[in-house]
């Protein structure tokens, strides 16, 4: 048996990503997924806009200061809508956004995130960066 690290949840991981988006791709839609057992359920990277991440249950994700269920860097904007996150390190992190050129809006609404530290990360946000719209989300302390 082959066997990796363990999450926060104490869950073997032998993947870093459930989905992973690098570049330049617009208009994904990522809906009705089972993603557990990783470090990152959903990572988006890069300049891209009219995404969509509906629907999904994300479950037992990340470990210490590393891993959310939805991660999004570097200008990759997506709607966040109508997740479910349990046993989570950190439910939703928005990192790096600062270019021009984003959506005129993007929603995170209608998650319940179920987190050991945090529930929303919003970091680094600046210069010309498209601010997010944070509405209507359930966030619950998890233990484990």
């Amino acid at each position: 048996m082959v066997t990796g690290s363990s999450n926060a949840a104490g869950d073997d991981v032998n993947a870093v990503y459930g989905i992973l988006s690098t570049g330049s791709f617009n208009n994904l839609i990522i809906r009705n997924n089972i993603i557990k057992n990783v470090f990152t359920g959903f990572n988006g990277d890069g300049l891209s806009d009219g995404n969509h991440i509906i629907g999904n249950l994300f479950n037992s994700i990340g470990k210490f200061n590393n891993g959310s269920a939805v991660s999004l860097n570097a200008d990759y904007y997506s709607d966040v809508l109508n997740n479910k996150m349990t046993k989570v390190w950190a439910g939703i992190k928005l990192n790096n956004h600062h270019s021009s050129g984003g959506p005129l809006s993007w929603t995170v609404s209608g998650n319940e995130i179920h987190s050991y530290a945090a529930g929303f990360i919003y970091v680094n946000q600046k210069q010309n960066a498209t601010p997010v719209t944070f509405i209507n989300n359930k966030i619950f302390p998890d233990s484990g």
